[in-house]
Formats: structure tokens, sequence, C-alpha cells
């Protein structure tokens, strides 16, 4: 009997490909230094999914991903005249979460989601007032730890599956390097945050 339990839940289980694509509006938390502020930027991300069905109402996916991370450094340069400068800082980061979704009941069914994940920066950059560009990666660790919680909708389009979320991530370690004169501003420790909304589709089965 046990036996046959096992077979009969192993055959409950179910792998599915899918791809997914959003906005994120990204930010740093970390002490700004004087006379600045870090306010967030919008970037976007793209990737694909790999799910595993663990129960009829759970599923563990695996979605690496290509993220446009950073924040907008905006340094007060005379506060009687208010004028500023801004400088817009990008991060691109490929990201490996590892997430779990639990859903509800219903042709459109709720869920929540969490879990953790690994990045690896790609590039680093900085957009100067003036014009100009400058190469932040040496201010930067080339690996991340990220947490990510959130919720969405799915429901059944046709015979596939679509679904919108929304989720925040929260960087677990510091990105920074302690770099006390980093050329856009960045103060020497920081952690990435970031409110993600995307929107997934799966292709297979």
């Amino acid at each position: 009997v046990l036996v046959c339990a096992a077979r009969g839940h192993a055959a409950e289980r179910s792998w599915d490909l899918g791809v997914i694509g959003g906005v994120n509006r990204a930010g740093i938390s970390g002490q700004s230094i004087p006379e600045t502020d870090l306010e967030t930027r919008t970037g976007f991300l793209f990737g694909a999914t790999v799910g595993l069905q663990l129960r009829e109402a759970l599923t563990l996916s695996l979605e690496p991903s290509y993220v446009v991370r950073g924040c907008r450094v905006v340094t007060e340069i005379d506060d009687r005249n208010d004028i500023e400068e801004e400088t817009q800082v990008a991060f691109d980061y490929l990201e490996f979460p590892l997430l779990i979704r639990a859903r509800g009941s219903g042709q459109t069914r709720p869920y929540a989601v969490g879990g953790v994940g690994v990045a690896f920066l790609l590039d680093a950059t900085g957009e100067l007032p003036g014009g100009g560009t400058v190469d932040l990666k040496d201010d930067l660790h080339t690996n991340e730890l990220l947490a990510y919680f959130g919720g969405g909708l799915e429901a059944e389009w046709g015979s596939q599956l679509v679904y919108f979320e929304a989720r925040y991530t929260q960087g677990l370690i510091n990105a920074g390097r302690g770099n006390p004169t980093s050329a856009a501003s960045l103060p020497p420790e920081f952690k990435n945050t970031g409110l993600q909304f995307l929107a997934g589709w799966k292709v297979w089965p």
C-alpha cells in the first residue's frame, strides 16, 4: 500500500516551463553621504521559469532572470536656488531565484510567493550629470544574496496558464565593497531593494 501511494504521489508531480517579464522599481538601502539622496529608478527584468508541482496547490520554481537594479543619486548643489544634480546608476544582474508558490482555488487563483536567490553582477555604470558614464563594477561585490516575497493571480488563457505578480526583493548582504570615494557618490555599504511587477506565461506543457 505504501509503495502504491508513493508511486501515485510521484505521478502527480509535473514539470513546466515558462517565460516572465516586467519592471523593477529598484533602489538601495544605505547611509547616503552628506547632501545626497538615494532615490528609486525603474529598470526591467525578463527570464525563464522551470517549475515543479509538489502538491496540487504548491509549486517550486527556479527562475533565471536578467534584472536591472540601481538607483538615482540626487546631489544638492545649491539649496537656496534649489539646484540639484542627478546620477543614474544601473546594476545589471543575472539572478537565480528559487521560489515557492502556494495557490488558492477557483478559476482565477490568488497565490503567495516567497524564496531566496543568488545573483551575479554583470555590469555597473553611472550616467554622470555632465554627460558620459563611469564604470562602477569595482564599487560592488560580484555576488549577491536576495530574499523575495509577494503575491499574485493566475488564470487559464485558452490552453495556457498566465499569471500576474508583485513581489518585493531585499538584499541580504552588502552589495557595496566599502569604497568611500565612489565616482557616483554611492554609500560605501548598501543593499539592493526592489518592487517588481511582472507577468508570466507557462509555455509547456
